[in-house]
């Protein structure tokens, strides 16, 4: 029986054992052509290679099996001991030694070896370990300047179907790249077989130590498929870090890898992506202290080729797809492993935190097209678990993800991360407040720590305003917390802040109950007014009062919008942004609009309907326009599904306010325009039936909508000669024309008149 974690070398085992690669085992899969695959066969190679010249060890980490008598089928390991039944075959072939009894006791043993995966595979090998076809394709091979596979493809045993054996021709390329590796490598199979002193060894582990055997073989077997990217880079992570890990850690490490925490994904996952989450797990924290250690000041570079497709790179490949390669930017270090090492310990044991575990699932998630956000906090989460060194306390860590989360939502939302300049700031700036954590706000509210990364960067002052102001008072952290809790916000509530007094750090030091007061009175309104999503007060209303206070319109291009739900750069999240002063003047309006509400005392909707109809036009503002959307409840249903105008001028007429049509935002496309809506508007109420129909595209002189009344046709529309009147009236005769009958340069007049004509 097998002692657990007990080290051998394949000479031992086989000597001990027949080792049968079962039938449900995939392919030996080494030698495929493909990059990954080879990256990963000539890394093993040449660490096998370094170990045998220098006698240091080479630990290949934990191979699992289910031992029956003299039998000992592998549940994991089977592509690694493939390897090495072929290098020892190779060995002997190479062996210089005149007797053909000691030669046929070496192949005794390898006979051991056996593949039962496929038929084709297991007279392959029973062909190529038994001693007299051995002996003729090692005196073949000496007497020619073949390659192995030739020697080996001309015997006349060998069939020419077996070339279509995936596993037979993964054995060929191998023992070809053997050939090539170990030519010269003297007394190779004397320090293979030498089982005190081979420097080549495992830790051995019998199924009946790790669980059921019917999971592991689903787990770690797919029979036919090539190596997985968890294969390929937990392959080459072993190697690499022989340098980092004493042995000691070194297996504890990958013993962890193989068991706890793969099983840990396994729960996460299915049984047919767990080990691709895993591997996206490692590679994403990888990519991550690359970035953190890189020496990106740009924050417009842009990413390399690949990083998209990142979890489908062995470790050599990421390296070689950036300036600096992973190696280069020493992520190989101690602290990469406690990052893993920690926060796999605690997300897989039986109390961790679900929010961290959550926060793992969608970072390993192995997209193609990456969600960063997420692959940040995944840093949030390492962070937190590294610093605390896996002691996890619920009050610190909430602390930390909530100013985290805030942070990276924000930067999220505004393109923070769409270049390798500002992932790299972000992944920087949360690694850099690491040593904050369990004193976190006392060290933001301290001005002479830097917190510097992410961009746009204005999240950072109010998170440091905010920590000043918890730490004042109970009570103020409760309003805080509460104002984070407004969902559509998203943990951003600095306009509230503003509203009360605060936008400074010396604001918040100086703080007073007043201010507190303040806050909670704005909080309490806006609650009122936003839901988790979009508002849960009548838009239209509330756009109507709000523009009897200013001009708040949010330009963006050639229009400007009274607020759109669903567009990132003019929603109510964006409006409320304090960043610069168009923003604070436009944002200033939304304050006096809740004073004036709270002054009346009422239901919200009840006072924005007083508020609107105590208002009188003030003659001098700039937006003329505004008046008609105040005074006229419908016109908004005109304007279109995004809230969006543009005004121009139009000959010597004055203004003209466009509002196109649907999600129209081109001037070339359909638009409506304001006087000729408010127009049909007011007829309508009058009886008229009346259609917009689009006659000319842009923003151009031409027939905007059609009336009619009891046999009574009539069009209106922008004038289109260059007489000073803007709006113009069409009546159609009897013979189908359109004649000009009215103008005027405001829309009241030509309802009048039309519905006198009636009359």
């Amino acid at each position: 029986m097998m002692n657990k974690g007990s080290s051998k070398t394949f000479w031992g085992i086989i000597k001990q054992y027949n080792i049968v690669i079962p039938p449900i085992q995939r392919d030996y899969v080494q030698g495929r052509p493909s990059r990954e695959v080879a990256e990963v066969r000539d890394v093993l190679l040449s660490d096998i290679k370094k170990a045998v010249d220098s006698s240091n060890i080479l630990n290949l980490n934990f191979v699992y099996g289910k031992t029956v008598d003299t039998l000992f089928l592998p549940l994991d390991g089977q592509q690694r001991l493939t390897t090495l039944f072929l290098l020892h075959w190779f060995a002997l072939l190479c062996k210089d030694e005149k007797s053909e009894e000691s030669i046929n006791d070496a192949i005794d043993v390898l006979r051991g070896f056996s593949y039962q995966a496929r038929s084709t595979s297991r007279d392959f090998f029973e062909r190529i370990t038994t001693a007299s076809m051995f002996l003729d394709i090692r005196a073949a091979w000496k007497n020619s300047e073949g390659r192995i596979s030739d020697c080996i493809g001309d015997a006349s045993w060998f069939h020419p179907n077996w070339r279509y054996d995936p596993t037979i021709r993964s054995a060929l390329v191998v023992l070809d790249r053997m050939e090539v590796v170990f030519f010269e490598c003297d007394d190779l199979w004397e320090k293979l077989t030498n089982d005190d002193d081979c420097p080549i060894r495992f830790e051995w582990l019998d199924v009946e130590h790790i669980g059921n055997e019917d999971d592991l073989y689903i787990k770690m077997n797919a029979r036919g498929k090539i190596l997985s990217p968890y294969e390929n880079f937990k392959a080459e992570l072993e190697g690499a870090s022989l340098g980092v890990l004493d042995y000691r850690e070194h297996v504890e490490f990958f013993s962890s890898l193989d068991q706890r925490w793969l099983d840990f994904f396994w729960r996460l996952g299915t049984p047919k992506n767990y080990d691709g989450k895993m591997c996206s797990f490692l590679v994403w924290t990888f990519w991550n202290r690359w970035s953190s250690l890189n020496a990106y000041g740009n924050k417009d570079t842009g990413y390399a080729d690949g990083v998209r497709n990142l979890q489908s790179r062995t470790l050599n490949l990421v390296a070689k797809d950036f300036d600096t390669g992973l190696k280069n930017a020493s992520t190989l270090t101690q602290k990469t492993f406690d990052y893993i090492k920690y926060t796999l310990d605690y997300a897989s044991s039986e109390n961790a935190n679900p929010e961290i575990v959550d926060i793992i699932s969608r970072a390993s998630q192995a997209q193609r097209n990456p969600d960063y956000s997420e692959r940040i906090m995944l840093q949030v989460v390492q962070s937190y678990l590294y610093q605390v060194k896996g002691h996890f306390d619920e009050e610190s860590w909430s602390e930390w993800y909530r100013v985290a989360n805030n942070l990276v939502r924000f930067a999220g939302r505004y393109q923070g991360f769409n270049t390798l300049g500002r992932y790299s700031g972000a992944v920087k700036c949360i690694v850099g407040m690491e040593c904050f954590i369990g004193d976190l706000l006392a060290k933001l509210a301290d001005e002479d720590n830097v917190v510097s990364g992410f961009i746009p960067d204005e999240q950072i002052l109010e998170e440091r305003l905010k920590a000043v102001l918890i730490n004042k008072s109970e009570k103020w952290r409760d309003a805080i917390i509460s104002g984070e809790k407004i969902e559509y916000f998203e943990g951003k509530i600095g306009f509230l802040l503003n509203y009360s007094g605060i936008n400074t750090m010396e604001d918040a030091r100086n703080a007073t109950d007043e201010n507190l007061e303040r806050f909670v009175s704005y909080l309490n309104l806006i609650s009122s007014i936003f839901g988790p999503s979009d508002l849960i007060v009548d838009g239209d209303l509330l756009r109507r009062a709000l523009l009897t206070k200013g001009n708040y319109s949010m330009p963006k291009k050639k229009l400007s919008y009274y607020i759109v739900q669903n567009d990132r750069d003019v929603d109510w999240r964006a409006y409320f942004r304090m960043f610069d002063s168009s923003h604070r003047k436009a944002n200033s309006y939304f304050k006096l609009l809740l004073d004036d509400i709270e002054k009346r005392g009422c239901d919200i909707e009840e006072a924005m309907n007083g508020i609107i109809a105590d208002y009188v036009w003030d003659g001098c503002r700039d937006d003329a326009w505004a008046k008609y959307f105040i005074d006229e409840p419908l016109l908004f249903r005109e304007i279109g599904a995004n809230f969006q105008f543009r005004t121009s001028r139009l000959y010597s007429k004055g203004w003209v306010c466009w509002m196109p049509v649907g999600t129209n935002t081109v001037a070339s496309g359909f638009n409506k325009e304001l006087f000729t809506a408010l127009t049909a508007i007011e007829l309508r109420r009058l009886g008229w039936h009346t259609e917009w129909k689009p006659r000319l595209k842009g923003m151009q002189a031409g027939i905007q909508y059609d009336v009619s009344f009891d046999g009574k046709e009539y069009s209106i529309g922008i004038s289109d000669d260059f007489s000073d009147k803007l709006l113009c009236v069409y009546e159609r005769n009897s013979q189908g024309d359109y004649i000009k009958v009215f103008d005027s340069n405001d829309y009241e007049p030509v309802v009048q008149f039309i519905n006198n004509a009636v009359a």
